[in-house]
């Protein structure tokens, strides 16, 4: 039986010859491009001849006789129009991933994408969440991309900014800025954007990320895999403050998959994945040091198939639901367990054609995430003199439950038309985007929190029935009382754009226009895209682009806003020990954010880059991108006139960003090379999210002491570079090769992080003319070598069976990631999976 290897291939398009590595020059295929745009009063660009890096990602496929293992690079990219786009391919994925479900990890290999500096921490608890980790594109906020599943958006519009494991009485911790989650052993490819980004796109100030399920192929095939991972397979760095023990868990996953032809013109995957893991902990010493376990699962359903009508018209359609639990439980709490959901479901049908010169395209999707909590009911401060609180810890007080359920879910409906025609000597593109979001948030019962008692264990207290905030030596006197509320807040989005791209000559203009308005904010937002690229020499190309992205409708503020203020309450214990009824005693801080007259943050680029041909059959690009995000969303804290303290939206956030990279790709035989570098710089003025307060007058008039002189907080804010998301010197390096009659497939990689510079409070003061200030000093987060080694061997094949032994080993120097980090660090880490591929 024969097999379909997807084959990506460099900047344009590279037809296949007889072996999968001999391949055409970039160059090649874009001049045979130009003498066919060129010639006489044919002179057009066909949907076929417009080639692009998102169609390789979905053709290019051959046919071999004998199944192999095959070295690819890192990611494909050079396209001199699209010079923002690079795609992760099967094969890379494949060889890159780190055998777990986080599909963030592939994402590090390219130029200008940061992710989460902490995310090798080595607590139990970083080893138990298995969720894909946040990351940014070209200086944007780890929330502003748009992350798309098959080109449906699942981004989440909630409070993402609450960190996992914290105890919020009314947000639900934990979640990311992406809804549903997808597997890496479903993906075909991973296209990334992250400049000269095409009208069609938009709700971002970031970047795209779309993670493409495979579709099935035209024979039956079937794949079984699995891998796992646990403590021992792990050696852990530095030391933890607070003398905890270092992690003990496991965690595995498991996956297949069906390719099934129906028939010739109807093709169905089925496909389901399963991640788990258990870590153990310790309550606190003062809790009786007991274990306990908790855990997460996550899971994938997937159904996609497709339907060719005729030459002209196929559909595809996809559901897939993704359930994600997480378990957590403080090791100072008793009875305290708490669940959380980031379950996910996205559905689409989409329609393929091409009628009276039309290609066209029409896509109906509708997405649902659930991002609830169960959470046991009020909580209680118990002195440990009472009868009962001696029974939970030995410490001065102990708690006790939680802070309640929420609810919590979004839905998205949303109609995508988009159509293209050859006019005149260009292709004229366009299309539409409708969408509507709800985002619903609901705690359903009160919930309160008991923190002050008194105590009579000589006389006892007179209790009412049904009080649970009293018992007979101990009673609750103060309380604050989270009330049960409902927010139902929906925007109804529309989008328009359009595109007209031609050659003349040597040179390649793409010039668009984006519009969008939603009934939210009630701004008309206007974004111009414009993309050249100018064949300077043979194969030598020069990109320009000059754009505006707009970033997506943040509904946090809305729900925020929806939510009561927290009320205290007091009591008093009776001379004749009984409890007077309870009495409001204030009205804690409302969070009213103004809508009013506010802009849509967005981003300003320009970008340049010069892609040249090397030797070794490589390619060659440095590229420089230039960003001035302005009308960021920020905090500001007012008074009204009763001096009561409330919370208003302004536009006073702003980030600056520029960054250069090296790129260059070749091979030697089967040796495969891919190598970028890449200086950054990000500037923010205003906190690390969108609930940060910024107060200029404030900031304006706190003085502080830098670098040998006082200044105010404001200048320091537009000195002090982004932390996260934001090392300024970063390199990738990769060895792809394969062995032993292409039996054996290793890879090899280097993620490199140079060394930088914070400036944060030294904790001392200086007096300087009669006037103390806090000194601010600059400390040093060490550079950090990341050697992975991925191996993966194929054990036993047969005509119909093949089975391959996979090793990855991460971190292979056993250097510390983080050395300002304040817990262990994740160093050399090993994960063994096996998987069964059947014909």
């Amino acid at each position: 039986m024969k097999i379909i290897n997807n084959l990506l291939i460099l900047s344009l398009a590279i037809p296949a010859l007889s072996q999968a590595e001999d391949t055409l020059n970039v160059s090649e295929i874009k001049n045979n491009n130009n003498e066919i745009n060129q010639n006489s009063s044919k002179n057009s660009i066909s949907s076929e001849e417009s080639i692009k890096l998102e169609d390789i990602s979905i053709v290019g496929e051959i046919e071999q006789e004998n199944e192999t293992l095959q070295a690819t690079t890192s990611y494909e990219s050079y396209d001199p129009l699209d010079s923002g786009l690079s795609v992760i391919s099967e094969n890379s994925i494949n060889e890159s991933q780190q055998g777990d479900m986080d599909t963030t990890e592939l994402l590090k290999v390219l130029p200008f994408v940061q992710t989460d500096i902490e995310r090798y921490d080595g607590s139990a608890q970083s080893e138990q969440h298995i969720r894909p980790s946040d990351f940014s594109i070209s200086g944007g906020s780890y929330y502003d991309n748009n992350i798309m599943i098959d080109g449906v958006s699942v981004n989440s519009v909630m409070d993402v900014t609450q960190s996992t494991d914290n105890e919020n009485y009314d947000e639900v911790n934990g979640q990311t800025s992406q809804t549903l989650y997808v597997a890496p052993s479903l993906l075909q490819a991973v296209e990334v954007q992250d400049s000269n980004i095409s009208a069609q796109y938009g709700g971002f100030s970031g970047g795209t990320v779309d993670y493409q399920v495979r579709e099935a192929g035209d024979e039956f095939k079937a794949q079984i895999s699995t891998g796992f991972q646990f403590d021992e397979m792990v050696s852990y760095l530095g030391e933890d403050p607070d003398g905890d023990p270092k992690p003990d868990f496991i965690k595995y996953r498991t996956s297949m998959s069906f390719d099934l032809p129906i028939s010739d013109k109807f093709k169905l995957l089925v496909a389901y994945s399963r991640a788990e893991s258990q870590s153990y902990y310790q309550m606190d010493e003062q809790y009786g040091n007991e274990d306990y376990t908790n855990g997460d699962l996550s899971q994938n359903f997937l159904l996609k198939g497709t339907y060719q009508f005729n030459d002209n018209l196929s559909a595809t359609g996809m559901m897939m639901y993704s359930p994600y639990e997480s378990e957590y439980t403080a090791d100072d709490d008793y009875d305290s367990e708490r669940l959380t959901l980031s379950t996910g479901f996205a559905t689409y049908l989409q329609l393929d054609g091409y009628h009276n010169q039309f290609d066209w395209s029409a896509r109906l999707s509708y997405n649902q995430s659930d991002n609830s909590r169960d959470w046991d009911g009020d909580r209680y401060k118990w002195d440990t003199g009472s009868a009962y609180g001696s029974t939970l810890c030995d410490s001065t007080y102990c708690y006790e439950g939680g802070f309640g359920d929420i609810e919590q879910t979004q839905e998205d409906y949303t109609l995508k038309l988009s159509a293209s025609r050859n006019i005149n000597d260009g292709v004229l593109s366009f299309g539409s985007e409708s969408s509507y979001t709800r985002a619903y948030k609901q705690r359903p019962e009160d919930s309160w929190y008991y923190y002050q008692y008194a105590i009579d264990q000589n006389n006892g207290i007179v209790c009412s029935s049904g009080d649970d905030a009293c018992m007979s030596d101990i009673a609750f006197t103060d309380a604050v009382r989270y009330e049960s509320y409902e927010a139902d807040v929906g925007v109804y989005q529309q989008a328009l754009w359009a595109e007209y791209q031609q050659y003349f000559g040597p040179v390649d203009l793409r010039l668009g226009v984006r519009y969008e308005y939603d009934n939210f904010m009630h701004n008309h937002n206007i974004a111009p895209r414009l993309n050249v690229s100018w064949e300077v020499f043979s194969d030598y190309f020069v990109s320009f682009g000059a754009n505006r992205y707009y970033t997506n409708n943040m509904l946090a503020y809305a729900i925020r806003s929806a939510t009561p203020a927290t009320t205290t309450y007091h009591r008093d214990l009776n001379g004749d020990s009984t409890l007077s009824e309870w009495d409001l005693a204030s009205v804690n801080t409302n969070y009213d954010y103004s809508q009013g007259n506010l802009n849509t943050p967005y981003s300003d680029e320009i970008t340049l880059a010069f892609t040249v041909p090397t030797a070794l059959d490589g390619t060659f690009r440095i590229k420089g991108i230039k960003r001035w995000g302005r009308d960021k969303f920020s905090t500001s804290r007012e008074y009204d006139q009763n001096s009561d303290l409330g919370y208003t939206l302004a536009n006073d956030g702003k980030t600056d960003y520029h960054g250069i990279s090296l790129e260059w790709n070749g091979r030697i035989g089967d040796h495969v090379f891919t190598a970028n570098t890449t200086w950054s710089e990000t500037i923010t003025f205003g906190g690390p999210d969108y609930f940060s307060e910024t107060d200029i007058d404030d900031m304006e008039s706190t003085y502080l002491y830098y670098n040998g002189e006082v200044i105010s907080e404001y200048q320091l804010s537009n000195i002090r570079k982004q932390q996260n998301y934001a090392a300024p010197f970063r390199a990738h390096l990769s060895w792809g090769t394969s062995w032993f009659n292409k039996r054996l497939l290793t890879k090899t990689s280097l993620n490199y992080r140079g060394e930088y510079t914070n400036i944060d409070s030294d904790g001392t003061a200086i007096e300087v003319d009669g006037q103390n200030y806090d000194v601010y000093d600059e400390t040093t987060i060490d550079a950090f070598a990341d050697i992975s080694l991925n191996a993966m061997m194929e054990v036993y094949k047969t005509v119909d069976t093949s089975t391959v032994v996979d090793m990855r080993v991460t971190n292979l120097l056993n250097q510390n990631p983080y050395s300002a980090a304040s817990s262990y660090q994740r160093g050399r880490s090993f994960w063994l999976g096996i998987s069964v591929n059947l014909k």
